[in-house]
């Protein structure tokens, strides 16, 4: 019996980060490029302000280094073809935390009531911190 396996990209957690080139003014980058390999990267889309705020906020309150990289249509890294979009998972308003393995450590299709509120649980879960005590 003959099996073939296809590789079909993906951003589910656990998975690795899929290969896709980017535009960087006039440089071409690849995804796995623009993930830090000495801290959490958290890629967000094209209306990501409200993560880029929350991972500011998120970083500072828990002590962790946290890298953002913008993804998208005319973004700083632009996704001129449209390749990122049709296998990143993510709307818009989502985003993918990377950690620094380039593995995809958790994902948000879209953008949550409280972003900054998600992240910190996320975060404290994925690098297992106590929770202050209440």
């Amino acid at each position: 019996m003959i099996r073939k396996l296809y590789y079909t990209p993906s951003t589910r957690p656990g998975g690795r980060l899929p290969h896709v080139w980017l535009q960087a003014g006039t440089d071409t980058v690849s995804t796995l490029d623009i993930c830090s390999a000495e801290q959490l990267t958290l890629i967000v889309g094209i209306s990501g302000e409200p993560w880029i705020r929350a991972a500011e906020k998120t970083a500072a309150d828990l002590g962790v280094r946290l890298s953002t990289r913008s993804v998208g249509y005319r973004q700083l890294y632009d996704d001129v073809c449209g390749d990122w979009g049709r296998i990143s998972g993510i709307g818009d308003g989502g985003c993918l935390l990377v950690r620094p393995d380039r593995h995809i450590a958790w994902r948000s299709a879209q953008l949550p009531d409280d972003p900054a509120a998600e992240l910190r649980r996320v975060i404290r879960q994925v690098l297992a911190l106590s929770h202050p005590a209440t």
